[in-house]
């Protein structure tokens, strides 16, 4: 049995897990600290998902560049490209923590959202 090293990243643990298939195809997860690592190793081996934080350029003098993030997980293989797309946005309004900046982000379901205030306070 091929065995494969991974960090599960699902809780603060930070488990060192060890993935290897057995002949009828089940996994066999060791090195788990909590029942989320099976999950976890499972996932990662199957179907990689990650979500995406970043920041993008604004027109605002006081708030050059605003923290955003994707509001749901997705393939692991997109997000150079949603990297990518972020880098080209020029955000010309200011957004409220949770505003949708960008629906559908190419294509992928997810939404890309404001994660700071960007509006004025006002006196």
């Amino acid at each position: 049995m091929n065995e494969i090293k991974l960090t599960c990243i699902v809780c603060p643990n930070g488990c060192e897990l060890i993935v290897g298939k057995k002949e009828d195809g089940s996994l066999e997860v060791a090195g788990n600290l909590c029942p989320k690592g099976v999950k976890f190793a499972a996932d990662e081996l199957e179907r990689p998902v990650r979500t995406f934080t970043g920041t993008a350029v604004t027109v605002f003098e006081d708030f050059p560049v605003a923290p955003v993030k994707i509001n749901r997980e997705v393939p692991r293989e997109q997000i150079p490209s949603v990297a990518r797309y972020v880098n080209t946005l020029t955000l010309t309004k200011r957004y409220a923590p949770g505003d949708i900046v960008e629906e559908n982000v190419l294509g992928l379901g997810a939404d890309l959202v404001a994660t700071a205030d960007m509006r004025l306070e006002e006196s």
